[in-house]
C-alpha cells in the first residue's frame, strides 16, 4: 500500500539564500507513516497545481510574519521579517488544496496562513496591540509546553487529541484577531487569544497555534496531529 505524500511548506534564509525546516516536522510526519516532501515557494500557478496534484495533504509549517496588506492593515512597527513569495505560495497551495479536498494542518504561522487566505485578519504583534495577553514567546526550550488551552468539545480538534485541555509550547507574536468567515474556532488560551481553528464539515482542515513537532516525541496528543493528518492523507 502507497504510504501519504505530506507536502512540507519551508523557510528562506535571505542572507544566505537556502530553503529550510525544522527535522522535527519531517520527523512527526515519518513516526506517523507519511513521507514528507519539503516544499520551496513556487510562483508559477502551473507549478503550483502539479504539487497540489502530486501530494496527498499540506503542512504549513512555522515562520516569519505574514506581510500585513494581506488583511487590509499596514505594518505596525513592531512587524518583523516577512517573504512576500512563501505568502504567495502558501496561499496559493491553501486555496488549491481546499478546491481538491485534500488535508491541510497549519503550524504556528500556518493557522495564521490559513486565516488570512480565507478572509481573516492578524494581530500583528500581540503584546503591544493586547498587552494583557500571556507570555505567547517562552523562554523555555521548544519542547516544554508553558501554558494551558482549552479544546472545544465536539470538534475535530477534541476527537484527535482526546482532551478538552492541553499543555502547550508558545513561540509566536502573531495571532488570529478576527477569524475568517466559515473557520470555527477550536481552542483558546486562557487570555482569549485563538490556539485552534478548523473548518466545519467533511474538509480536513485544521490549525493550531502552538509547535506540536517540538513535542510529538514526548507528548502524545501532539504526536496525535501527525497521526490524524497522515491518516486523514491516506482514506
Amino acid at each position: 500500500m502507497a504510504r501519504a505524500c505530506i507536502g512540507i511548506t519551508t523557510a528562506h534564509n535571505a542572507e544566505q539564500d537556502y530553503y529550510y525546516c525544522r527535522n522535527t516536522y519531517v520527523g512527526g510526519v515519518r513516526q506517523a507513516g507519511g513521507v514528507p516532501l519539503l516544499l520551496p515557494p513556487l510562483t508559477d500557478r502551473e507549478a503550483m497545481l502539479s504539487c497540489a496534484g502530486k501530494i496527498d495533504a499540506l503542512l504549513l509549517s512555522g515562520g516569519g510574519d505574514l506581510q500585513p496588506f494581506l488583511f487590509g492593515e499596514e505594518p505596525h512597527w513592531k512587524l518583523e521579517e516577512f517573504d512576500p513569495e512563501r505568502d504567495d505560495f502558501e496561499i496559493g497551495m491553501l486555496r488549491l488544496m481546499i478546491d481538491l479536498g485534500k488535508p491541510v494542518l497549519g503550524i504556528c504561522r500556518g493557522i495564521q496562513v490559513i486565516n488570512v487566505a480565507l478572509g481573516g485578519t492578524l494581530y500583528q504583534d500581540l503584546a503591544a496591540q493586547q498587552p494583557q495577553s500571556l507570555q505567547h514567546r517562552q523562554g523555555a526550550a521548544r519542547r516544554y509546553p508553558t501554558h494551558s488551552v482549552a479544546v472545544r468539545q465536539s470538534s475535530k480538534l477534541a476527537a484527535i487529541v482526546g482532551m478538552d485541555k492541553l499543555q502547550v509550547n508558545s513561540l509566536h507574536h502573531q495571532s488570529i484577531k478576527e477569524p475568517a468567515p466559515g473557520l470555527q474556532v477550536t481552542a483558546w488560551a486562557e487570555d482569549g487569544v485563538i490556539e485552534g481553528v478548523e473548518a466545519p464539515g467533511q474538509h480536513w482542515l485544521l490549525g493550531v497555534q502552538w509547535h506540536p513537532e517540538a513535542m510529538w516525541e514526548h507528548d502524545q496528543a501532539a504526536a496525535s496531529l501527525f497521526s490524524a493528518l497522515v491518516h486523514a492523507a491516506g482514506a
